[in-house]
């Protein structure tokens, strides 16, 4: 009956009508093995208790000690130990069950608590099963597709990948109490919290120290998973909580909650501060830079205000100028919190709007202020009239191309993304399905666009978005062979639609002609 622990390291040792209950999800063979040493040494001949997989209902298995076996139940199926033999009964267990004590499930609820390392020589890395190219040549640097737990998986990786992957993104079960696809989605809180925080270390491991991290969450455990990323990644290197909307607020799944989910968050972390955050491109605006000022006669008079020479011109001892104009200056209004917000605003505030009654009409030019390169800069008290706020003149900013980009927003709209997500690259996936548009975008926030040869990582593959957004992103210069790059995705899940929903999309992808060259490699780990 199955293969014991070592065919299967995820349990959870739980409640059956109540009385016996570890609610705490074993995520490694170690730790597995030393929970039922505990429960073997207290329990009678002829006690049971079930154990039901953390991610697969429908996986089990016996684990003994000495003269006592542990028995439990098996979709309809439950053994029970007869001496050295085990022997199949009726599912009518229950008062078997019930012998259990509540004092053992006090003792084993604790052993979430027990140090790691205690039995840290039961920890497995897995071998190969089955290996098998799914296109391209057999090598080195080939896209990875793997049939195994995530956990083991990582594991696996680790002499190769360790330290070296760009970017991570890791889409687990959001704990909603929702059933998706084969995954559970309704683990008790202890039970999420450990299967998260394991996984969460040995991605801390693999990411590079110039890469960063992606995780998708729901309000459900959003809170838990930041703590727990906060734990794994340092909370120095927390970049971002991206809201991204996934759905219109009149597109009500569940009448029944009071409130509505229209959006998801997407943590980002970095692997360290070697991460550089790209910039987006300021929008052009060179249509506002359509100002001149042409002095053609002296200062009224010359202040020396803070160590700057400040010149003031009279009405007609200058002209301001509008179109076409060879300075290219920019006219803003100082209002609001523009007063306060840069040196210009604070200077006019402190020194110069004092003046504004006595001045109307004036240009008052301060040296020594202004990062545009020109060398001072203009203030214009506007004539008699109604306007009660200055402007002053400011050429384009200089200082490279930093100088004219922008921080990438915190807030991404893929609701017609979502909308249309459930059919795209014929990967069909209930639920839970994230689309290529979101995924290239969170690539965009962490760098990977604009590195040909990065390494991407999704430990919950589900429909195999990540492995179809990495191609796309390799495919956009749109010529045979791609020109986008080579990046590498390795993508990791357990069960059969691992192979025909996350494969069979890759495998159809890979008919595009851009996608000629590439090598992907099928691999199962036991």
């Amino acid at each position: 009956m199955g293969g014991g622990v070592a065919a299967r390291e995820h349990a959870i040792i739980g409640r059956v009508r109540g009385h016996f209950h570890l609610d705490e999800t074993v995520d490694e063979h170690a730790r597995a093995l030393g929970a039922v040493c505990e429960l073997a040494a207290r329990l009678s001949d002829g006690d049971l208790v079930r154990v039901a997989s953390a991610l697969m209902d429908d996986e089990v298995s016996v684990i003994g000690k000495g003269g006592h076996r542990l028995v439990w139940e098996g979709m309809s199926r439950v053994y029970a130990p007869v001496g050295e033999e085990e022997r199949y009964i009726t599912p009518d267990i229950d008062a078997r069950i019930e012998r259990i004590s509540d004092v053992v499930g006090d003792e084993l609820g604790a052993l979430a608590a027990i140090e790691r390392e205690r039995y840290a020589r039961f920890v497995r890395v897995p071998g190969v099963a089955a290996s098998r190219m799914i296109a391209g040549d057999d090598t080195a640097d080939a896209s990875m597709m793997i049939d195994s737990d995530n956990l083991a998986a990582m594991r696996w990786l680790m002499d190769e990948l360790e330290g070296k992957v760009d970017l991570i993104y890791a889409d687990p079960p959001y704990n909603s109490g929702e059933r998706l696809f084969r995954y559970r989605d309704r683990f008790s809180a202890a039970a999420w919290l450990t299967m998260m925080r394991d996984r969460l270390a040995l991605m801390a491991r693999l990411v590079a120290p110039t890469g960063a991290a992606a995780f998708s969450i729901n309000e459900a455990y959003g809170s838990e998973l930041k703590l727990l990323c906060d734990e794994a990644f340092g909370r120095a290197n927390f970049l971002t909580a991206i809201t991204v909307r996934v759905r219109h607020e009149d597109r009500v799944l569940k009448g029944a909650r009071a409130y509505q989910d229209v959006t998801e968050q997407v943590l980002l972390y970095r692997g360290s501060a070697s991460f550089v955050p790209p910039r987006r491109t300021r929008p052009s605006r060179d249509y506002e830079y359509e100002w001149g000022v042409d002095v053609r006669g002296g200062a009224e008079r010359v202040e020396t205000i803070e160590g700057r020479r400040v010149e003031f011109f009279a009405p007609g001892a200058f002209e301001l100028t509008r179109g076409g104009a060879p300075e290219g200056l920019k006219r803003i209004n100082i209002r609001g919190a523009l007063r306060e917000a840069n040196s210009s605003g604070r200077f006019y505030v402190a020194h110069l709007e004092r003046h504004f009654g006595t001045h109307r009409g004036w240009l008052v030019r301060v040296h020594g202020m202004g990062g545009d390169g020109i060398g001072y800069r203009d203030f214009v008290i506007p004539p008699e009239g109604p306007r009660r706020n200055a402007d002053y003149l400011q050429g384009r900013p200089v200082g490279g191309a930093r100088a004219n980009e922008l921080p990438h927003a915190n807030y991404a709209d893929f609701e017609k993304d979502f909308n249309r997500v459930a059919g795209e690259d014929g990967a069909r996936f209930r639920n839970g399905k994230k689309p290529v548009a979101l995924l290239k975008h969170i690539m965009t926030l962490t760098g990977v666009d604009t590195k040909p040869d990065a390494v991407v990582l999704d430990p919950f593959a589900g429909s195999g978005s990540t492995a179809a957004a990495v191609m796309s992103l390799d495919a956009e210069a749109g010529v045979e062979g791609g020109s986008g790059g080579r990046r590498r995705f390795v993508v990791i899940d357990k069960g059969e639609h691992l192979h025909t929903v996350a494969v069979a999309r890759v495998e159809r992808l890979m008919g595009d002609p851009a996608q000629r060259g590439r090598a992907v490699r099928f691999v199962a780990l036991r």
